[in-house]
């Protein structure tokens, strides 16, 4: 699933952290890497001209609750304080532009050289770091409940993780 609208696009009452070790593609050192997911529950934003949005007040999105939990990358606009709470989980995970997306987005950087660890490698290459083809690379993956609120405005939106526990996370 794509956005791309300014304002956020998915907000909920509590989110997690996920955080992970990789090992970084441009000095090969293991680096810390995390990732903001949300819970059943957790509202998707339904844009003006966009299908099935209600006609009631055209300039505002409608809010549509999800059944299912998600990770999201690509995330262009996040509100303190998860934001704060995912730079204190990696403090390589900042704002960066990048040539790949011809875009600004949070985004994971190397514990060591500082190169950018592009979100496409992290959550859409298999068995890499939030993307588990297996039970034990699931495992490697830590979540960290959060009660509080997050707003977000994220391109990249990964349904049901295959292989995380995250219906305890409802």
């Amino acid at each position: 699933m794509s956005f791309h609208h300014p304002t956020s696009n998915v907000r909920s009452t509590r989110y997690f952290v996920a955080s992970t070790t990789v090992q970084c593609w441009h000095c090969a050192r293991a680096t810390e890497v995390v990732a903001l997911g949300v819970p059943a529950g957790h509202e998707l934003a339904d844009f003006p001209g966009e299908e099935g949005h209600p006609a009631d007040d055209p300039s505002a999105p409608a809010w549509e609750p999800s059944d299912l939990c998600a990770i999201l990358f690509f995330v262009r606009d996040l509100k303190e304080p998860a934001r704060r709470r995912l730079q204190q989980a990696s403090g390589g995970f900042r704002l960066a532009y990048s040539a790949a997306t011809f875009d600004s987005y949070w985004a994971n950087h190397c514990a060591h050289c500082g190169e950018l660890l592009d979100d496409h490698e992290l959550h859409c290459e298999p068995n890499i770091a939030f993307v588990a083809a297996d039970p034990a690379r699931a495992r490697a993956v830590r979540l960290a409940r959060v009660d509080e609120g997050v707003e977000a405005a994220a391109d990249g939106y990964a349904i049901e993780p295959q292989f995380f526990d995250l219906m305890t996370w409802t």
